[in-house]
């Protein structure tokens, strides 16, 4: 008869509580410093830059034009609470992968989207994006927020009822 405290060897392939454990522990810190890593890489500024930059592939715009948009932008974005960007600065990873897009909750999906239609809106209408895309030439400048005293309609293509439909 053989112990019945004795145990056989183990061969490492076993799963117990205490290795489960072990592991949930090294996953959840991997996670944590992923999400620290996060944080720290994306800063608003690099987040409206990547926006602009991966809506906008093709075109040439100037570094320092860049900045004074990201600058002008937040500085001027009142519609994004300090508890948004920091929601953004963490999900970024999944913001700017659309593959993990889908993982989001609706309505951090909605919240990421209409901050991507703010800054993109706001650097079309502050750059000369709609004179000199039209004429095929890459090169982007920026300009200058868009302020809706200085025009009557915000949008470059208005249709106003007094005029003639020419189509």
């Amino acid at each position: 008869m053989s112990d019945p405290k004795s145990r056989p060897l183990q061969t490492g392939t076993e799963f117990d509580r205490r290795n489960i454990l072990i592991g949930g522990a090294g996953l959840a810190g991997l996670g944590a410093a992923g999400l620290g890593g996060s944080f720290l890489y994306n800063s608003p500024a690099r987040l409206v830059e990547h926006i602009v930059r991966a809506h906008l592939p093709g075109l040439d715009i100037d570094g320092n034009d860049m900045r004074q948009f990201v600058s002008d932008f937040l500085a001027a974005d009142i519609h994004t609470s300090r508890k948004e960007r920091l929601g953004l600065r963490l999900l970024a990873p999944f913001v700017n992968l659309p593959p993990f897009r889908w993982m989001l909750p609706a309505f951090v999906s909605r919240g990421v989207e209409n901050f991507e239609r703010r800054v993109m809106s706001e650097f079309m209408m502050g750059s000369d994006f709609f004179d000199t895309y039209a004429m095929g030439n890459p090169k982007v400048t920026y300009t200058g927020l868009y302020t809706v005293y200085e025009a009557p309609c915000a949008s470059p293509l208005p249709r106003f009822p007094q005029e003639p439909d020419t189509a």
